[in-house]
């Protein structure tokens, strides 16, 4: 005798190879993978999984485009700040290049590369 199992969105017959859940993980403020899942025991049909996918996958975009769109130039300088690389700053430095000098080399300003050494001294 096999068990029959209900989508627990649509309430319809769940095909058992071809059952869904939804898993849901969170960062701290630490950066950890931490908080429950309120969807463990929840079980879907293929129907209701590609209906919660596209969901997600739409509200997401829509997410990403808000988050460009609002940061603009910002969100560049940003991001290409974080393409710097810190530990050839560094070694430039130690060697005895002057930050200008450096800025040149990696392609970002003077100010940048005092942030990234002090950032360095800091740690």
């Amino acid at each position: 005798m096999s068990r029959i199992i209900k989508c627990d969105r649509c309430g319809g017959e769940v095909n058992p190879k071809k059952i869904g859940y939804v898993s849901i993980m969170q960062r701290g403020e630490g950066g950890e993978l931490c908080g429950d899942n309120p969807f463990e025991n929840m079980d879907f049909c293929e129907k209701c999984m590609t209906l919660i996918a596209d969901f997600i996958s739409a509200k997401t975009a829509t997410q990403a485009a808000k988050t460009k769109s609002s940061q603009g130039g910002a969100s560049r300088r940003r991001m290409e700040r974080r393409q710097l690389d810190a530990g050839k700053i560094r070694a430039l430095a130690n060697a005895g290049w002057s930050q200008a000098k450096i800025a040149d080399e990696m392609g970002c300003s003077a100010p940048t590369v005092a942030r990234y050494l002090k950032e360095v001294k800091e740690c």
